[in-house]
């Protein structure tokens, strides 16, 4: 389980930054990002439609993937899926939002090339490394989530003397996606196109 969980971590953060960079590149060759630009009353519909549209996505691919593997290797409860899916929706939520910046404003390859620094982030946080500065790590979230989530299921004593890294994570998550989604609602309105994705 443990291993199944982290690999998720580690492989979605390469998997948005391809997904997000190819949006962006479709944006950019249908008219030089005119779609955006040129609905300038409606920029923020159209980011918050993205997102939705990306995360709604990402349900489905964290159901599927869960899904599958419970039916597999049944380890909860219903309660106890819906608990795992949230957290890696909750997880991977301001990853879209850091890589559609960096997509839109530099392009798909640097979208890509953060995708892979992200997948190997993660998994340096798996080590002693992550036990120290893991809440303040974007990209060590989901697979540190995940671990706390194992902890609770399988050694209720070891995860009550831990949990308060664990809730300080949550709590500097939600503030991320707050913050994050502030700032590009902000950008979104000021933006004037971004760097050609060819």
């Amino acid at each position: 389980m443990s291993a199944f969980f982290e690999m998720l971590g580690i492989i979605y953060p390469f998997l948005v930054g391809i997904i997000v960079g190819i949006i962006a590149q479709r944006e950019s060759q249908a008219g030089h990002y005119q779609f955006i630009l040129s609905t300038v009353p409606s920029r923020t519909h159209i980011y918050i439609g993205e997102l939705c549209f990306l995360l709604i996505n990402s349900l489905l691919f964290y159901t599927l993937a869960v899904g599958s593997f419970a039916l597999m290797f049944p380890f909860t409860s219903i309660s106890g899926y819906v608990q795992v899916i949230g957290l890696l929706l909750l997880s991977s939520t301001h990853i879209y939002q850091i890589h559609f910046l960096c997509a839109f404003i530099f392009g798909k390859s640097a979208s890509m090339g953060l995708g892979i620094a992200g997948s190997l982030l993660s998994a340096i946080m798996l080590t002693g490394l992550g036990d120290v500065c893991w809440q303040y790590i974007p990209w060590a979230w989901s697979v540190r989530f995940m671990d706390f989530w194992l902890l609770a299921t399988t050694n209720k004593d070891a995860y009550l003397q831990s949990c308060s890294t664990f809730y300080v994570g949550i709590i500097i998550n939600i503030v991320a996606i707050l913050v994050l989604f502030a700032v590009s609602i902000m950008w979104i309105r000021l933006w004037d196109g971004g760097k050609e994705n060819d």
